[in-house]
Parts: structure tokens; C-alpha cells; sequence
């Protein structure tokens, strides 16, 4: 049987911790699950034996989605979700996992089943894990660099006036339609 969206029951957000890194590129995945459970108006509580945060959202047809946010490191994500997942009962294939993009264009979003972590060291970690690359990601685009040699830096620094303004066009776009339709047709119409 072939897998859906609709499947989804966890939305996993991966980032830095820290203060100082909230609002960087690195953090965009965090930035944007945030403003979804805003917009949801759910609460949202730190569970410390999953080291992350929590807030459940039940659709009109009684379903649960998860929404987590990690609260460890970025190279770490994987030990992180992999504790949730045993928590919660949740497989595989029904995990979303967000996460910045540097292959992407500042604010593109693409939502993929399975695949290539492109480089990216939060997604090696959980793929090492869980032991698999089926599960969804939403990429979210920041951008790269001129140069290779910039790419840590580029990461854990803020977006520019320019930039931050896009990601909060796109965010603003996709929350507006939070209000005509369930969460979920909405990650379904975004490919």
C-alpha cells in the first residue's frame, strides 16, 4: 500500500538549543514548526526524558499529529526523535521531519519521501538512528554561501532583512491557509 501524507503523526522540528541560535538559518525548521503550533493554538511543554518539546493537535477527524521540537543539537536529532518515536508508537514512514536547506533558495519549501540527506548532519545523524531514509523531510530553503568554506558560519548566523522577510512571507502564506483547511492538506498541496 502506497504511503501518504496523509499518514503523518509526527512533525519533528531540528535545530541548536540555545538562545543564540534561535533565530539562525540552522534554526528555521524550529522557527516555522513554532509558528504552526501558534497559529493551531495548542500548548506546547518540555518533556525532559524525550528532550524536546511537545504539543498534540487532534483534527476534526479525531486524528493525533505530534508536533516535537527538538532540544538537542543538531548533530544529535537522531537520538532524539528515535526516543519519541519509542514513546509515542510512532513508525517510521509517519514522521515529517523539518529542517533547513542550503540546496534550496531562501524560503523555496519541498516536502520528499525518502532520499538523500544532501549533506546535511542533522538528518545523517537520524538516518544512522533509525536506520532508514523513509520518512518525510519539509526542506525548507536558506540558501548557501559563495563559498563551501563559509558553510558553518553561513548556518548558525541570521538571515539577512531581505531574507527573513521571504521566510515570513511563505510562513504567513501557508498559516493563512491553515484557517480554510486541516494541517495536513495543507503539507499535502505544498509539493
Amino acid at each position: 500500500m502506497k504511503k501518504t501524507k496523509n499518514d503523518i503523526k509526527l512533525v519533528f522540528a531540528i535545530g541548536n538549543p540555545e538562545e543564540e541560535y534561535a533565530n539562525t538559518r540552522h534554526n528555521v525548521g524550529i522557527y516555522f514548526t513554532k509558528k504552526i503550533i501558534e497559529k493551531l493554538n495548542i500548548c506546547i511543554t518540555y518533556k525532559k526524558k524525550l528532550t524536546c518539546f511537545i504539543s498534540k493537535y487532534l483534527s476534526e477527524e479525531k486524528e493525533e499529529i505530534i508536533f516535537a521540537i527538538s532540544n538537542s543539537y543538531m548533530n544529535n536529532s537522531g537520538s532524539c526523535l528515535l526516543q519519541i518515536m519509542n514513546y509515542y508508537k510512532i513508525k517510521v514512514e509517519e514522521i515529517l521531519i523539518v529542517h533547513d536547506d542550503m540546496v534550496l533558495e531562501c524560503s523555496e519549501i519541498l516536502i520528499k519521501f525518502n532520499g538523500s540527506p544532501h549533506g546535511h548532519n542533522g538528518l545523517k545523524d537520524i538516518i544512522e538512528k533509525i536506520k532508514t531514509k523513509k520518512f518525510y523531510k519539509m526542506r525548507i530553503g536558506i540558501g548557501k554561501p559563495k563559498y563551501q568554506s563559509e558553510n558553518i558560519n553561513y548556518v548558525l548566523n541570521r538571515f539577512q532583512l531581505d531574507e527573513q522577510k521571504k521566510i515570513d512571507e511563505k510562513i504567513t502564506s501557508i498559516l493563512n491557509k491553515l484557517q480554510e483547511s486541516k494541517f495536513l492538506n495543507i503539507i499535502k498541496n505544498l509539493e
